[in-house]
């Protein structure tokens, strides 16, 4: 048994879980998440939440009414990750919560933005699986 982080996508809370790993002949092998053990907490020092209460200007979140669909940039890199929260915010206007989008057309980069929604082969990217990534990812 082990402990994996999986993304409650109903509220976008990341929780902790006993899990095993299953093993049936003939098929490929999967996770199965046993029993919730709690909610992750947040890592936040004293001194950093001092500074983003004395700096964060606005802080409320929207997501963007623009859709990005990266099928009609043929032959561009891209790289695209989910928004998270600034932990300090000196904007006087909300921040974005939605995918952001970088598109390069050779070295040049053509599209940096955030998006509420991201097409990619027809089908819209689920912001709560590219936060699934990121943490995947994330060295601890």
């Amino acid at each position: 048994m082990f402990i994996d982080r999986r993304l409650n996508p109903s509220n976008n809370v990341i929780e902790l879980w006993s899990c095993r790993w299953e093993n049936r002949k003939g098929r490929p092998a999967r996770k199965v998440y046993l029993q919730k053990i709690c909610d992750e907490q947040q890592v936040r020092s004293a001194a950093a939440a001092a500074l983003s209460e004395k700096v964060v200007m606005d802080s409320s979140f929207r997501t963007p009414q623009r859709t990005l669909d990266l099928d009609a940039y043929p032959g561009c890199s891209y790289t695209v990750w989910a928004s998270t929260p600034a932990i300090v915010w000196t904007a006087n206007r909300p921040q974005e919560r939605g995918i952001h989008v970088h598109v390069h057309d050779g070295s040049t980069r053509v599209v940096d933005d955030t998006f509420g929604e991201v097409v990619l082969n027809g089908v819209p990217l689920e912001r709560s699986k590219l936060i699934e990534a990121m943490i995947a990812r994330s060295v601890i």
